[in-house]
This record gives structure tokens, sequence and C-alpha cells, in this order.
């Protein structure tokens, strides 16, 4: 389940038992600008990102295209939730309006599968001193 809040000045979009998926400057969400994509985080599996997206009335999915192939993703309530090998980070993604396609850069970097995740600094082992 998906809801969109709308603020003032921002737009959040929250998904299923997440916190935020996303919040947008009004200006951003109105232009069908608002996507935002996690590289690492702990409830991902290794080598996936997720990209969630805030889409205006009417449009039913998005097209996400990386180096190695593309993926439709099915827009509910405005809002989109697509889990992707990190091997073919989305670069760009299309919808239809009004019988017209529309192409946007979505920000992922083209090197995202080598980013790694960061993890916790390494704790350093302590031993005890032999008396």
């Amino acid at each position: 389940m998906s809801y969109v809040v709308p603020g003032r000045e921002v737009v959040c979009a929250f998904v299923g038992d997440q916190a935020t998926a996303g919040c947008w400057p009004m200006k951003t969400a109105l232009g069908a600008l608002a996507t935002d994509t996690t590289l690492c985080a702990p409830q991902l599996p290794p080598h996936t990102l997720e990209t969630v997206g805030l889409m205006p009335d009417g449009i039913r999915s998005v097209t996400l295209a990386g180096p190695h192939g593309s993926v439709r993703v099915r827009v509910v309530r405005n809002v989109f939730v697509a889990r992707i090998s990190s091997t073919n980070p989305p670069l760009r993604m299309s919808w239809m309006i009004h019988g017209h396609r529309v192409i946007h850069p979505t920000g992922v970097p083209a090197n995202a599968a080598k980013m790694g995740c960061g993890g916790p600094p390494p704790t350093e082992m302590v031993r005890p001193r032999a008396p």
C-alpha cells in the first residue's frame, strides 16, 4: 500500500511498512521528476537497489532503462517502487502521457554496481594482556 502526503512546500510518498520512501519539493513532484534511488539499505538483498518515484495522475506505468535492459513498473496511487539489480542501474525513466513518451534521467550513477555499500567502521579488537 502506498500513500502520497502533500505538505505546504513538499510532498512525500510512503510505501508499505517503510518509513518515508521519499519527500520532494512540490515543484519537483508536479513536474514528474520526483524519484529517489537507494543504493544500499539493510532491507535490500545484496547487489539490489530500490527506485521510488511519484507520478502525476493518469500515469499507469513507468519504464526504467539501464545499460543492460529495461523493466516496466506499475504506478499504484501515483507511486512506483522497483527493486533492480545494481548491475543494471536505471539511468533513465520514461512514461506515456497524452499519447507522448516522456523520458528523463533518473540521476542514478552508471557505476552504481561498483560503488559498493558502506558499513559500520571495523571495531578494533582488544586482546587482554598476558599477566
